[in-house]
């Protein structure tokens, strides 16, 4: 069983093409209660990480401010 506590993609295919699956990613990430973010520099996000080490992060939902994290 997957442990994820966020996911972090490039880009969301909204059609599932394998042929066994049953739902989408997002419907999956939403039944599961994992958030998720798209739209990211993924290959960007690697290099930073393989130079820096792990680091800390949080995904946050727009409009939240500073103070409340």
């Amino acid at each position: 069983k997957i442990h994820a506590s966020a996911l972090i993609i490039g880009e969301l295919s909204e059609n599932p093409s394998h042929w066994s699956s049953v739902r989408s990613l997002d419907q999956w990430l939403k039944e599961q209660g994992i958030p998720g973010i798209q739209g990211v520099d993924t290959r960007c996000l690697t290099k930073k990480i393989r130079e820096k080490g792990t680091m800390l992060g949080k995904l946050v939902v727009d409009g939240t401010s500073e103070d409340s994290i």
